[in-house]
């Protein structure tokens, strides 16, 4: 390729470049950098695009400016993050943020968005942006997924509607929803949509998580879930087909009694982190007991505490499956001080499978520690976890 091919960008051929091997760079490539490819052939911005823009977040200026220069790669970003409370639609022909001169537009009919992911404030909750509902019904014919980080100021008509626009998402596979709100006053109308649409299908949910990134990562009680926060998600209000869900990341037990008879044959992974877990918190934990239920699926469990090992959620299922167990805890108190509670929990993970002196998949049990304590004695583990131990399952610290 001589150097005069350089001079006009639209007049290098295709085939004069190897696009696999330009591909690969470009994986390595900056945003910033597009328009340099640009100045050498609009074949190398467009390969570019492909692997620099799936992903907008709009707090990054130098990519949207990125875009602004060239919007017609638009038509390559796939997932967007951006503020819950932004305040003009990115969706439909424009995308405006209060910090971009001049605006850049985008077509729709490019867009193929997969997911949003939207974020707000740990300390202080934010509303949500009034042009979050009509963006999900835009990119409605695409998501697959649906992020809310944060929790945020939501009144239950803003939250029902929210439902009902993500329950119009048909690949709808995965939902973060960082807090809940009772829909007392709209049940009725989820009850009736459900029945008038019973022929439709709904988005098949393979992941759920409905506590925050804060909360997963340090447990805390903000107010107390009752099941009414959480009633939409009983298979006959629901906007979503349950029954294929594999993973779960739940806060509380109130959500949890409305799902397990649902996810009992698909559960795959359960993340429960409740941040004080008493009896009391299931609303009738001795109906629960007596007939546990039955996660034929369930391969992972973890639980997550504050301060003092709790293991009510034990009592109310069976998990015949069970491969791994563990235990998150969030305190600079040393865990020998728990030894009584972890031998509690140890004795029930050996009921998790009827007829079974251990649950015979279990291969190994893990302490995760977020706050720096002492290291633990061998022998500390042996005794808090003896029915592991006597079972030959591996018992370990990180």
């Amino acid at each position: 390729m001589s150097t005069n091919n350089f001079s006009s960008p639209s007049n290098v051929p295709v085939d004069v470049l190897n696009l696999d091997v330009l591909g690969h760079i470009f994986v390595f490539l900056a945003a910033s950098d597009q328009e340099s490819c640009a100045k050498v052939c609009m074949d190398w911005l467009e390969s570019a695009g492909r692997y620099t823009l799936p992903l907008l977040d709009v707090s990054d200026q130098e990519l949207v400016h990125a875009i602004q220069r060239s919007p017609t790669v638009a038509r390559h970003i796939r997932h967007i993050i951006a503020p819950i409370n932004f305040e003009l639609p990115f969706h439909g022909i424009t995308f405006i943020d209060r910090i971009l001169e001049p605006p850049l537009h985008f077509e729709q009919k490019h867009m193929a968005i997969e997911s949003l992911e939207l974020h707000g404030m740990r300390v202080s909750p934010l509303p949500p942006s009034a042009f979050l509902v009509p963006s999900i019904i835009t990119f409605s014919t695409t998501l697959r997924g649906f992020t809310l980080n944060h929790q945020c100021q939501m009144a239950p008509v803003f939250f029902f509607e929210l439902l009902q626009a993500l329950g119009q998402c048909k690949k709808l596979e995965s939902l973060t929803l960082a807090n809940s709100v009772s829909l007392e006053p709209f049940l009725e109308s989820f009850q009736t949509f459900n029945l008038l649409a019973r022929g439709l299908e709904r988005p098949k949910l393979e992941f759920l998580q409905l506590v925050s990134v804060s909360h997963r990562e340090r447990p805390h009680v903000l107010h107390t879930a009752s099941t009414a926060d959480y009633a939409w998600l009983d298979d006959e209000l629901c906007p979503f087909d349950l029954h294929s869900l594999k993973e779960i990341i739940a806060g509380s037990a109130a959500p949890m009694e409305i799902l397990l008879p649902t996810v009992k044959d698909s559960l795959v992974r359960l993340e429960f982190c409740c941040p004080f877990d008493t009896k009391e918190s299931w609303s009738d934990f001795e109906k629960f007991r007596r007939k546990p239920f039955h996660l034929s699926q369930l391969q992972f469990f973890e639980l997550h505490f504050l301060l003092s090992p709790s293991s009510w959620i034990l009592d109310v299922v069976y998990a015949p499956m069970l491969h791994s167990f563990t235990l998150k805890w969030v305190t600079h108190i040393h865990p020998q001080h728990f030894t009584g509670a972890f031998g509690v929990i140890d004795g029930k993970i050996s009921q998790l499978s009827p007829g079974q002196d251990y649950p015979q998949h279990l291969g190994c049990i893990t302490l995760v520690k977020t706050e720096q304590v002492e290291s633990l004695p061998v022998e500390w583990l042996s005794i808090s976890f003896h029915c592991a131990s006597e079972n030959h399952v591996n018992v370990t610290v990180m």
